[in-house]
Formats: structure tokens, C-alpha cells, sequence
């Protein structure tokens, strides 16, 4: 996910397998160019697996990008945003997560 300008946007690539379980297909890989100002957040599954608002829904990518965006126009800054993102992805399953979750926000330059 892309995040420009206080703004979470998908990113349309083909889905693969973790790394380091199988072997990458090369023809396969997505090449993202992250403009200066912008942000790329990465996550594992148990963030996106998380109840949207209780069973059987799933938060899934669109309720991620919703969320963020949620918590970025409260004027959360940037680099607090993975922990409150687990906090409403609690808020949101009703309770702890079932999955552990890891996240990666990577800045290019500073953040708009």
C-alpha cells in the first residue's frame, strides 16, 4: 500500500507466495516506483484477516486502506501509524488478533 499525501492507495500486483518459501517467478515480480514524499507500508495477513466489525466479514485490503486513511485524518503522525493500526484492527475484530502481524513502513524522503 502507498501512502501519498495523507492518502493509503493500493497497489495492483499479482500475489506471491512469502518470501523465502518457494522460489520467485521472475515474470511475475511488480515493480512499484515509490515517488519522493510517498510512503509504502507493508503487512502481513493478520492485519488484513482481522473481523470487519465481527464475524464473518474480513477487514481484507479495501478495509486496511479505509482504516488507514481513518486514522491518517485524525493527524496521527506517520510513523505511529503501524502501532494504531493494530489498535483499530483490535477494535475492529473485538479483541486480540487471531494472526501475528508485522509491518514495515518504508519513507522515500520526507513524508508529505
Amino acid at each position: 500500500m502507498i501512502v501519498r499525501d495523507g492518502v493509503a492507495e493500493e497497489i495492483q500486483a499479482v500475489p506471491q507466495p512469502p518470501l523465502g518459501v518457494f522460489p520467485v517467478d521472475q515474470d511475475e515480480s511488480t515493480e512499484v516506483v515509490l515517488p519522493e514524499g510517498s510512503s509504502m507500508l507493508f503487512y502481513t495477513d493478520g492485519l488484513v484477516d482481522a473481523y470487519d466489525g465481527g464475524p464473518p466479514a474480513r477487514l481484507e485490503v479495501a478495509g486496511l486502506r479505509r482504516m488507514v486513511n481513518g486514522v491518517l485524518s485524525q493527524g496521527v503522525a506517520l510513523y505511529n501509524l503501524p502501532e494504531h493500526l493494530v489498535d483499530e484492527a483490535e477494535r475492529s475484530n473485538g479483541g486480540p488478533l487471531q494472526d501475528d502481524v508485522a509491518m514495515l513502513l518504508i519513507n522515500h524522503g520526507e513524508p508529505q
